[in-house]
């Protein structure tokens, strides 16, 4: 057998420890709201991530993918304050309990909705 059959037909164990947990965080809106292109998913205001984050690491889940959608004036200077305030808030909250990232692609902060970088 192939190395490349013999990968294809190992054995794989997954955990819950083994995935990351994506975040939607709105400044547009005023409470979790579903997201219709997501089943499952929500977006989330900075407060209720917080308890979203609470309710998966009951589950055992430790690792997070933060998605902040910002309100921006796309005439303007880039304005990260809201991507910044839902980061720090959420390591305030939990510190080294969990580990998070950041999307930090430009495509909310312009006109085109393309990065363009």
């Amino acid at each position: 057998m192939s190395p490349h059959m013999r990968e294809l037909a190992a054995r794989v164990n997954l955990s819950h420890k083994d995935f990351i947990q994506p975040l939607f965080v709105d400044q547009h809106i005023d409470g979790p709201q579903p997201i219709d292109s997501l089943k499952g998913m929500s977006s989330d205001t900075i407060d209720s991530v917080l308890r979203q984050i609470a309710s998966d690491m009951d589950k055992g889940i430790s690792k997070f993918l933060l998605f902040p959608v910002p309100v921006t004036d796309k005439k303007k200077d880039l304005d990260f304050s809201f991507a910044l305030e839902a980061v720090e808030t959420i390591k305030w909250e939990f510190g080294d309990d969990i580990w998070l990232s950041s999307d930090c692609c430009l495509c909310s902060y312009t006109p085109q909705g393309h990065c363009g970088v």
